[in-house]
């Protein structure tokens, strides 16, 4: 039998912020800020991972990018070059009462296309028969 117990906590999305005060003072160290919560992980396992933002506590996905701040934050919260042009896409759309997502029109990922269909250059849809 284990003498050892385990506080279980329920399911929830990590809010990660750097572990300063750990005892092999490392600076790849990320901990959950939820104080009922007690993991950690090294910077190269969480990216890619989903997280609350510091600031908005809105969801969004880790890049080394976000991981390079103490306390990461969204897209949203940030003040990046990408952030400002992201914002002003959004409020862009907003004033012209569009119903489109950001995200649609300007990717997070440049070299990623969205999947099109219909008579584009590169789709073209042929006539019956041939």
């Amino acid at each position: 039998m284990s003498t050892t117990h385990t506080i279980s906590t329920p399911r929830h999305i990590h809010t990660y912020v750097r572990y300063k005060r750990n005892q092999w003072k490392r600076k790849d160290l990320y901990r959950c800020n939820d104080p009922y919560c007690n993991h950690y992980a090294e910077r190269t396992f969480i990216v890619g991972k989903a997280s609350l933002c510091t600031k908005c506590k809105n969801e969004f996905i880790l890049t080394m990018e976000d991981l390079k701040l103490a306390m990461p934050r969204c897209i949203n919260c940030s003040n990046t070059k990408e952030a400002i042009e992201r914002r002003a896409a959004r409020s862009l759309v907003s004033r012209l009462g569009l119903d489109l997502d950001p995200l649609v029109l300007f990717p997070l990922d440049p070299l990623s296309q969205a999947h099109t269909t219909g008579n584009t250059p590169g789709n073209k849809i042929k006539p019956n028969g041939e």
